[in-house]
C-alpha cells in the first residue's frame, strides 16, 4: 500500500487544528458576546467586570486540574526516554504537583484580589457604581465563561483526544497562561482607575476592555491546542 504523501498528511493535521480552533473560538465568541449583553443590559460597572474575570480564574484552575487528571489517567502525560511512570505513579504525581503548586496559583489571585477588593479600587463612586451589589449574580455570569472552557475540554481535550499527547510541564502551565488575560484586564483597569478615572467611568473603555481581554483568550486558546496536538508535546 503506498504511504499518504506527507503534503496530505500536512494538510489533514491542518485541518483537523482548524476544526479545533473553530469550536473553542465559537465557544468563546458566545460566551464573550453573552457576557458583554448582560454587561449592557444591566449596567454593570468596571469595578463588577473585573469581579467577574477575577473569577473567571477559579474556572480556569479547576478545568486545568481536571486536565491534568484525565491526562493521568488515559494518557502518558509523563513519558520520557529515562523512567516509565505507571498510570498509578502518574496520577499520584499529579496530586502532589497540584497539591504545591496551587498554593503559587492561588496566592497570585489572592494578591489581584486584594487589589480589586481594596477602598482604593473603589473609591471613586463615579467609576464604581455600588460596586459589591449583587456579587452572587456576578458569580453566575463567571458560569457562560465556564461553559466556553468546560466545551473547549470536552471537545477538544477529550474528543479529539488531545489527553493522549498533553505532557506534565505543558498541563503544568495552562492555567497560569490562560490566566494573563483576565490579569491584565484587571491590571489594566486598576491602571486606569487610579490614574484617569474619568476615562475608566465611561462604557467606551470597559467594552475594550471586553474586546481586548476576548482578543487575548482567542490566542491563548490557539497556543493551547497547538501545544497539545500532536507533535507538539
Amino acid at each position: 500500500m503506498d504511504s499518504v504523501p506527507t503534503h496530505v498528511n500536512q494538510r489533514q493535521q491542518a485541518s483537523t487544528l482548524s476544526a479545533r480552533f473553530g469550536i473553542g473560538a465559537a465557544s468563546l465568541l458566545l460566551a464573550n458576546s453573552g457576557f458583554l449583553i448582560l454587561f449592557l443590559v444591566y449596567d454593570l460597572s468596571l469595578y463588577q467586570l473585573v469581579v467577574v474575570y477575577w473569577c473567571e480564574c477559579f474556572w480556569v484552575g479547576a478545568f486545568s486540574v481536571l486536565k491534568l487528571g484525565v491526562a493521568s489517567l488515559l494518557g502518558d502525560p509523563f513519558q520520557n526516554r529515562y523512567v516509565n511512570v505507571s498510570r498509578g505513579s502518574g496520577l499520584f504525581l499529579s496530586f502532589l504537583t497540584v497539591w504545591f503548586t496551587s498554593g503559587l496559583f492561588f496566592s497570585l489571585l489572592a494578591m489581584l484580589g486584594l487589589l480589586i477588593f481594596s477602598p482604593l479600587f473603589n473609591a471613586t463612586e463615579s467609576v464604581t457604581d455600588s460596586p459589591m451589589e449583587n456579587l452572587s449574580f456576578l458569580a453566575s455570569i463567571t458560569v457562560l465563561l465556564a461553559a466556553a472552557h468546560g466545551i473547549s475540554f470536552i471537545a477538544n481535550f477529550l474528543c479529539a483526544g488531545e489527553y493522549k499527547h498533553a505532557r506534565f510541564g505543558t498541563l503544568l502551565a495552562l492555567p497560569f497562561k490562560r490566566c494573563l488575560s483576565m490579569l491584565g484586564a484587571a491590571m489594566l483597569a486598576a491602571v486606569v482607575v487610579y490614574a484617569l478615572p474619568e476615562l475608566a467611568s465611561t462604557m467606551t473603555f470597559a467594552l475594550v476592555i471586553i474586546v481586548m481581554k476576548f482578543v487575548a483568550d482567542l490566542r491563548l486558546h490557539r497556543g493551547e491546542r497547538a501545544s497539545l496536538s500532536k507533535g507538539h508535546g
